[in-house]
């Protein structure tokens, strides 16, 4: 991705997208029949290509009604990219879905900061369902409450669906990764996938479908995590969007170009909205 760049939608898409000292493989694919889905995802690369973030927001609804909305997520991505901190969007996110709240809209969402200087993210929820992670030291994959403090995501009202409550409050965790590691996010739609006549496949099985996976390699994990859950390449059987995302840390810095031109990026844009 380039500096200043979102990309994303709420359109089926199987995409590799290389942020700095990031890599980044988003999977969405719409509720059956549905050319655009209710699960919006977005990434977002700052001007100097320091901080990266990715938001991935399930909408109640389907199809051509959710558009405006994805719409209004990238403008908010866009507006916040140099922001390090995300509590600034989240506030902004559920003030807009809270605009929307009497005609039945609000979205759980998942929002990750990464700042490339420290390879550390930070981790944001609304009644979203919680990463998994991989450590390479440990070669083997993890529910995210097992290596972190969740404390944060868990006060009472805070982390509730966006455009449920105004004023709802936000907390965050800070996770650093290594050259190797792997984090795993998801919409509900992967975690309800049916696996028998009245069973979903949850969280334990996520990770037991991922513990029998060879990690590598990465660029083709997502496929296979799916063919191995459903048994075809493609979920047939899916009952809701359905939408992953798999981040590695590269280890690799910010080029010297990129921080000579940030400031030029940052006077261009200023300039563009203004005129």
């Amino acid at each position: 991705m380039q500096c200043m760049e979102v990309w994303g939608g709420n359109e089926p898409t199987s995409r590799n997208v290389e942020l700095t000292g990031l890599q980044a493989w988003v999977y969405s694919l719409p509720y059956p029949d549905c050319k655009k889905g209710g699960d919006v995802y977005y990434l977002s690369s700052c001007a100097s290509g320091r901080i990266s973030r990715m938001l991935i927001a399930d909408v109640a609804g389907h199809g051509d009604l959710v558009d405006s909305i994805a719409r209004g997520l990238r403008d908010l991505m866009r507006r916040n990219i140099n922001y390090i901190k995300q509590g600034r969007l989240f506030r902004a996110l559920n003030e807009q879905f809270g605009e929307l709240r009497s005609a039945g809209r609000f979205a759980t969402a998942i929002v990750i900061t990464f700042f490339a200087p420290r390879s550390k993210l930070e981790i944001s929820t609304a009644g979203h369902p919680l990463p998994v992670l991989y450590r390479q030291d440990k070669q083997t994959w993890e529910p995210l409450a097992s290596v972190i403090d969740l404390t944060q995501l868990k006060a009472p009202l805070q982390n509730i669906p966006l455009g449920v409550l105004d004023g709802a409050l936000y907390g965050e965790v800070s996770l650093r990764l290594s050259p190797g590691d792997l984090l795993l996010l998801f919409s509900d739609g992967l975690l309800e996938y049916p696996t028998g006549p009245s069973e979903l496949l949850g969280h334990e099985g996520l990770l037991s479908v991922l513990r029998r996976l060879p990690p590598e390699p990465r660029e083709t994990l997502i496929p296979r995590l799916l063919e191995a859950i459903t048994g075809d390449s493609e979920p047939r059987n899916r009952r809701d969007d359905l939408t992953v995302v798999l981040l590695s840390p590269t280890g690799r810095g910010i080029p010297m170009k990129n921080n000579l031109l940030a400031p030029w990026r940052l006077v261009s844009t200023l300039w563009n909205r203004d005129s």
